[in-house]
């Protein structure tokens, strides 16, 4: 929704905005997990996220009483916390069920997909497997994204890289990386103008 937050506020100046973002590294380790191993580029993928977290920081900006921005992170370490901001900006009133679910609808028979968890220690969210992301792919993210990272509160992790490692992101994957990044944007300003012969799925096959 970020992209179109004029468009949709100007057509119903009354709607409400939620924008979720989630750590980026978190996010592309279950891209990648949940593609089946597919090695999606991180430089297109850093791009769309830092591009995603700008447009939230600019529409909160130029719609303050219409736009909230959620962490992931906070709704899984305090739900209850998160849901009464939520209701709070939406005018709704907080139910003590919404954090349980209870009497809520159901919409499957396996009752594992409407299982709620206890809250989880946030310090405990977005501890990503080496063996999803490569630590390079790790520094690239971190650096490239590092200033959005860090003011919506992600730490950079510590990485070990060895003298190959360094020498492979600095002479290979920075400028494959970049270029990646650089072809995402440039189809993304072709989307913005062209949005009928550009569709997203087009955009996102065409960064892989």
């Amino acid at each position: 929704i970020e992209s179109y937050a004029d468009e949709l506020l100007a057509a119903y100046p009354n709607a409400r905005l939620i924008h979720m973002i989630r750590d980026p590294r978190e996010r592309f380790s279950k891209i990648r997990s949940s593609s089946g191993g597919d090695k999606s580029p991180v430089g297109s993928a850093t791009a769309r996220w830092r591009h995603s977290v700008r447009l939230a920081r600019a529409n909160l900006r130029r719609y303050p009483d219409c736009y909230l921005v959620v962490r992931y992170e906070s709704l899984i370490a305090d739900r209850e916390a998160t849901l009464r901001e939520v209701c709070d900006f939406l005018g709704e009133e907080f139910v003590p069920d919404m954090v349980t679910l209870e009497n809520a609808m159901r919409f499957s028979d396996d009752p594992r997909l409407d299982r709620v968890v206890a809250d989880v220690p946030e310090s405990a969210v977005g501890n990503v497997p080496l063996g999803a992301v490569s630590r390079r792919e790790l520094a690239f993210m971190q650096s490239y994204a590092g200033r959005e990272m860090q003011a919506y509160g992600y730490t950079a992790r510590s990485l070990r890289l060895s003298l190959t490692d360094r020498l492979v992101l600095a002479l290979v994957d920075w400028p494959t990386n970049l270029a990646r990044a650089a072809a995402w944007h440039a189809l993304e300003s072709l989307h913005a103008s062209f949005p009928a012969q550009i569709s997203r799925k087009q955009l996102i096959a065409r960064t892989r």
